[in-house]
């Protein structure tokens, strides 16, 4: 009898201390699960303002993009063969040339809102229109280009872009104020940046003479 008594004490107590260590044990399951489910949610949250911040697109380059748009909407028929974008008193000018058989076009846009500023169109017989046209897949975009040349030079303004194929290839031919020449005294000389728009490798780096 006694031994049944102390048996049953020695359960008793047992499962006293299996109940007062279950909890303890469910809530840092739950506290572990709370956690690693909240650094989920932060690692989506990362994620998703990390591929937001890769994909935000400049100004810039929206109204390029716009521009390309709507010269294609007036010429369907055209290739583009070349971008020039500059940027004067603060306001940029997108200008996208392009050919159709004997005919050629240069098409200046304003930026805010893009629409046709000036339009010219020659369609004189003698045209050999003997650009290249641009295929624009797979390009590192006027952003991406802008960068590259910015963290080359380390300083200065970028006024000027220029997109156009030569020899097979295409190129980002890039302008810039404000960048020391570091074989004159002044600064007033503008660096001129060519980068491989497929690579985006840098091909020359120059001032003007």
């Amino acid at each position: 009898m006694k031994k049944s008594l102390k048996s049953f004490a020695l359960l008793g107590m047992a499962g006293l201390m299996l109940t007062a260590v279950a909890p303890h044990v469910s809530a840092q399951d739950d506290s572990q699960e709370a956690s690693t489910s909240e650094e989920s949610v932060s690692s989506e949250e990362s994620t998703e303002s990390t591929d937001e911040a890769q994909t935000e697109e400049s100004d810039l380059q929206v109204a390029l993009n716009d521009a390309v748009a709507l010269f294609q909407e007036e010429y369907p028929n055209a290739e583009i063969e070349e971008f020039e974008i500059e940027l004067r008193n603060e306001e940029y000018r997108i200008t996208i040339h392009g050919f159709e058989d004997n005919i050629e076009y240069e098409v200046d846009f304003s930026v805010d809102p893009v629409e046709i500023a000036d339009r010219d169109e020659d369609n004189e017989d003698d045209n050999d229109n003997d650009g290249e046209a641009l295929v624009l897949e797979d390009l590192i975009t006027i952003d991406e280009a802008s960068e590259i040349a910015l963290e080359e030079a380390g300083e200065g303004t970028i006024t000027d872009w220029d997109l156009d194929s030569d020899d097979g290839r295409v190129r980002w031919e890039i302008e810039m104020d404000g960048v020391e020449n570091p074989d004159q005294d002044d600064d007033d000389n503008k660096l001129h940046i060519e980068i491989d728009a497929e690579t985006g490798d840098i091909v020359n780096v120059e001032f003007d003479d």
